[in-house]
């Protein structure tokens, strides 16, 4: 038994190793969310897969700093879908031009 406990130590089995891999997973989701959406002339902070692997059995844990508000993430989201929405205006308009115009004709001078 202690030849297994070993063998952990160095190369995790079980559901210890299958919580780090959801954790690296977790962590570079959040990387690429941060990479794309984080705001210029800010500081761009990665993560690590430690930051996301669960601590069972901590008597002191202490949450992190409080997200954002409800008014904060309201206005994220409204922010998101005005920009979104007009995306898809311009797209709509785009395709309906495009339906309503003859096609280019190659090679023939009128």
């Amino acid at each position: 038994m202690s030849e297994w406990e070993a063998y952990d130590r160095i190369d995790p089995i079980g559901r210890r190793r299958n919580e780090y891999n959801m954790a690296h997973l977790i962590s570079t989701v959040v990387n690429i969310a941060r990479t794309v959406w984080h705001g210029k002339g800010q500081a761009l902070k990665l993560t690590t897969p430690e930051e996301f692997v669960p601590q069972w059995g901590l008597t002191d844990y202490q949450p992190q700093s409080k997200g954002r508000t409800m008014e904060e993430m309201k206005s994220i989201a409204l922010a998101f879908a005005t920009s979104h929405n007009k995306a898809i205006d311009k797209e709509r308009h785009r395709l309906k031009h495009m339906r309503n115009s003859p096609p280019k004709q190659k090679g023939l001078h009128q």
